[in-house]
């Protein structure tokens, strides 16, 4: 069964997501970095890994609807 092995991977890209926001807030205090460019860059990074927890969730709900029907 696939399902058990898409689970680490959707929480390793949560805890990334947290990690990149948590540098972001960061930076603008320290900095009070308002560059537009990088801070869409940070956006950037989090909307892609938000995108592949979305994509992985899809494919385990499918694997669990495939093993139910089986």
């Amino acid at each position: 069964m696939m399902t058990y092995s898409v689970h680490p991977k959707i929480y390793r890209l949560q805890h990334e997501i947290e990690t990149i926001e948590r540098h972001m807030r960061n930076a603008q205090k320290r900095m009070g970095m308002n560059n537009p460019a990088i801070l869409h860059n940070y956006r950037e990074m989090i909307r892609t890994r938000q995108e592949l927890v979305e994509m992985l969730s899809l494919k385990g709900s499918r694997e669990k609807d495939a093993v139910l029907i089986s």
